[in-house]
């Protein structure tokens, strides 16, 4: 590859690095939150991607991905993630234990 190849190639991916800077930060915060999946952008991709990985139905993958999404937007928000997954456990929990008639179990 010549001089002149190897400088437009380097440019053509700066430009390209700097385009999408913000969304290589956002996938780097879902990553260190412990949120890998919450990265993806596109909805529909997102829960195709559940779908074929977990082999769940058309309408739990859109759930499952649903949860994932909310969760980025928790971590997007700057909300302490370890706090609103124990919110989230207890009310889980609580709605389980409502609907089955379980009692609650202290530990």
């Amino acid at each position: 590859m010549d001089l002149a190849t190897t400088t437009r190639l380097q440019l053509f991916f700066r430009e390209r690095l700097a385009r999408q800077t913000s969304e290589i930060e956002r996938s780097l915060r879902q990553i260190a939150a412990g949120n890998p999946l919450g990265a993806e952008p596109d909805q529909e991709r997102s829960t195709r991607r559940m779908a074929y990985k977990t082999g769940l139905s058309a309408r739990d993958a859109a759930a499952l991905a649903g949860i994932i999404r909310q969760t980025a937007g928790t971590i997007d928000a700057g909300i302490d993630i370890g706090l609103f997954r124990a919110t989230k456990r207890m009310t889980y929990c609580t709605t389980l234990q409502t609907t089955r008639g379980d009692r609650p179990v202290h530990r």
